[in-house]
């Protein structure tokens, strides 16, 4: 996310989801998980606006806690929680992912899309599972190669701010914290494009019209490096869907 705060309530505020996520890949990923208790406690760990956090509770009994640092986004996510029908109740909670008191052992199933990468994702899932009951799940996606060769281009720009690695070597690090590795999925490319970076693109352009600071147009052009890095290089990368249980 940019570093400018006016930019990131200008755009991201104003999405949907402030990663690339896909509703059927968010039901996907739970369908998939083999059991849940029929009133589970869920923790979506950074939801931003809660575009997936609105999706689960559409699809489960129980409660949700939707925890996010902006309180800009929860209120989002209130205000779009209006008219829904929903199964499960939806409790936000303003707070950082690297600071979070609940109890061990609260939750049959920890939720993350796109959000893991800013602790880690070794850390994150290290930390975590002691908030999950034994046999609960966690469940995250998480930026990833889907190749074992990738351009020094594409490299050199994420791992600037992030240690990405391949599929298999993820499923390595999920299984070296004692987790069990259940199943994984490459998310789809309506994902990035048509709920992430269009509408990015879209809201950058109306801010270009703008009077912008240095710092804002700095930010404007690493989000549009983004976009066009993706456009030449997403067959070797993209977000996949982790599903891991406790023992």
């Amino acid at each position: 996310m940019p570093s400018e705060r006016k930019i990131a309530l200008e755009i991201f505020n104003r999405l949907e989801r402030q990663g690339p996520g896909d509703e059927d890949c968010t039901r996907k990923a739970l369908h998939m998980i083999p059991s849940l208790p029929t009133n589970s406690r869920v923790l979506d760990i950074g939801c931003g606006t809660g575009g997936q956090t609105l999706t689960l509770a559409e699809e489960l009994a129980g409660s949700i806690t939707a925890l996010d640092y902006m309180p800009e986004h929860l209120e989002t996510l209130k205000r779009n929680m209006a008219g829904r029908k929903l199964r499960a109740s939806i409790v936000t909670q303003t707070g950082s992912m690297f600071d979070m008191d609940f109890s061990k052992e609260s939750f049959d199933l920890i939720w993350s899309e796109g959000a893991i990468y800013i602790i880690g994702f070794r850390r994150g899932l290290h930390e975590w599972q002691h908030l999950v009951k034994a046999g609960g799940y966690m469940v995250v996606s998480h930026l990833s190669w889907l190749a074992d060769k990738v351009p020094r281009t594409l490299r050199d720009f994420w791992m600037n701010d992030t240690e990405v690695l391949t599929v298999r070597e993820n499923v390595n690090v999920i299984q070296s914290e004692g987790l069990k590795p259940l199943s994984h999925f490459p998310m789809s490319s309506k994902g990035w494009w048509e709920n992430y970076y269009m509408p990015i693109q879209r809201l950058i352009e109306q801010i270009r019209k703008d009077e912008l600071t240095d710092g804002e147009k700095e930010d404007i052009a690493n989000l549009q490096k983004e976009i066009d890095i993706y456009k030449e290089f997403h067959s070797f990368y993209g977000y996949v869907f982790y599903l891991m249980q406790k023992s």
